[in-house]
């Protein structure tokens, strides 16, 4: 009784966001194919061999995401933020299965949602005797995708107390791969005084172990390797966000990480990034001279503790 009555209050809790994520993953691709379709009726001659629509360039991932990850962070920051956290804990269930109770109707609203979007898409394909161009490569990328970034982000609103640092979160670790490798190479090209070049093996690697590169749908990309890393980031992020959720505080406290020792390793990476970033942009901008990448160096280290101070150690307003 507890399990189906803590399912029922996080449905009526986000049952807007729920809706709004079902529906829009459901019915977009079909809906914009359907327009697609009218059009083509509407401009191509009879003598058109048929209508081809293609998948390679779809807008469709980034907008999927950006909704899955709304829907993550308005069942675990916005709570934190608005103090009804403190009321879901004081039920009669444990935490694991309250973390559990949300990512679990996350992920079914999203596969249900998904698989509405296929089997309509399917059906208009086969009404239409439309030719499909990376239908299933598509599909079959989607929702790991989406699953991946859903995931990611509960796990980053159980180490976080509001909903600005757990987007933060989320982004950062997106981006980190890629940006810790073009840092590394232009800092070192700096030494060395070349032109290292980024080559095609260093950044297909780069790229499948770097979430920001799932944002779009590239079907080179598509090979069997590449659902890999997302299946290995759901599987890591849901561990780490049940183990946050159910051995730290999640009550609402303002304050940017709730595991405190994160706070004194996350300013020294702050601050890195920022001195390897400005460092270089100095170097390149004063004539490639030494003096330039020391002053960027310190101009990198200061903001880089004052971005981390501000954002990490000061307490937000409940």
């Amino acid at each position: 009784m507890v399990a189906r009555e803590l399912i029922v209050k996080e449905l009526k809790q986000v049952k807007l966001q729920l809706i709004l994520t079902s529906l829009i993953i459901g019915f977009f691709a079909p809906i914009g194919f359907w327009v697609d379709y009218m059009n083509y009726l509407r401009y191509e001659p009879s003598s058109s061999p048929g209508f081809v629509y293609s998948f390679d360039s779809s807008p469709y991932v980034f907008g999927f995401v950006l909704l899955v990850v709304t829907l993550a962070v308005t069942q675990m920051g916005f709570e934190k933020s608005r103090g009804t956290i403190d009321f879901t804990l004081g039920l009669p269930a444990s935490r694991g299965s309250i973390f559990f109770t949300k990512w679990l109707i996350g992920v079914a609203t999203i596969l249900l949602s998904w698989v509405v979007s296929f089997l309509m898409m399917w059906i208009l394909l086969t009404f239409t005797q439309s030719t499909a161009v990376h239908f299933l490569e598509f599909n079959f990328f989607l929702l790991p995708t989406m699953f991946m970034f859903y995931t990611l982000c509960m796990a980053s609103g159980a180490i976080t107390g509001t909903p600005f640092a757990q987007g933060l979160v989320v982004l950062s670790v997106s981006v980190l791969p890629i940006l810790t490798v073009l840092l590394i190479m232009v800092n070192v090209a700096a030494f060395l005084h070349v032109s290292i070049g980024l080559s095609e093996i260093i950044w297909l690697y780069t790229s499948q172990v770097s979430p920001a590169s799932y944002l779009t749908f590239d079907y080179l990309k598509t090979s069997d390797t590449v659902y890999v890393f997302p299946l290995l980031v759901i599987v890591i992020s849901y561990l780490v966000g049940h183990i946050s959720f159910v051995k730290h505080p999640n009550e609402r406290n303002g304050y940017f990480f709730v595991w405190k020792w994160l706070n004194l390793p996350v300013q020294a990476l702050v601050m890195l990034i920022g001195i390897l970033g400005f460092s270089w942009f100095g170097y390149a901008s004063g004539d490639e001279s030494l003096l330039g990448y020391v002053v960027g160096a310190l101009i990198g280290a200061s903001t880089g503790f004052s971005l981390g101070y501000f954002l990490i150690y000061k307490k937000k307003k409940a």
